[in-house]
């Protein structure tokens, strides 16, 4: 679930996303995805199509898949160091980065998104001066007291949630590829009710 946002906030901030968060939604979570950012999302969050890319070369059994438990930070470190072989605690944190924008914050930036494309604004200088000079302002400003988290997902949009992440429950456990991590963890809250 946490995913939609993140992705939404992303499109705002890198590619001049102008649609509001339940436009992005609709189009994303369609039985038929057929938009561009549908397509987009789906190239890069398919987990099936994950799969079928390292086990179109490898094996099954050679490709491992690793299910974060968000509730423990370290795992992945964990896990990778001992897929590869490496002594426990060497890796560590890199530094915090890509801090998630208030609601407010990704509002504002989105109606210049909005400005932008009204008025013909330069590509170039856009991303020159939004998109690397205010954006990093945006993130690193400390939060005001009414500035609010991108809201949870619509009531409407937890039915197509809890049915796709049932459906990569299933693409994950009926791949045969190695998995790390309890795969019950790719469930959205109320799926399988």
């Amino acid at each position: 679930e946490a995913l939609l946002p993140s992705a939404w906030q992303e499109r705002v901030k890198s590619v001049n996303e102008t649609r509001s968060y339940d436009e992005f939604l609709t189009e994303v979570l369609a039985e038929q995805p057929d938009g561009s950012s549908a397509a987009v999302f789906w190239r890069h969050h398919s987990i099936a199509a994950l799969i079928r890319l390292w086990t179109d070369v490898l094996p099954a059994d050679r490709v491992t898949v690793v299910v974060a438990d968000e509730s423990d930070r370290a795992q992945l470190r964990r896990v990778s160091e001992q897929l590869l072989g490496l002594p426990a605690q060497l890796l560590t944190d890199g530094p915090a980065g890509n801090a998630s924008l208030s609601w407010n914050r990704v509002e504002f930036y989105r109606a210049l998104n909005r400005a932008s494309v009204a008025h013909g604004w330069d590509r170039q200088r856009y991303r020159r001066l939004v998109y690397r000079g205010l954006l990093g302002g945006l993130a690193a400003a400390e939060r005001g007291r009414d500035e609010s988290a991108i809201p949870p997902l619509p009531a409407w949009a937890a039915p197509r949630v809890a049915e796709l992440s049932e459906e990569r429950l299933r693409d994950v456990v009926d791949s045969g590829v190695r998995v790390v991590g309890d795969p019950s963890q790719l469930l959205s809250p109320g799926a399988g009710d």
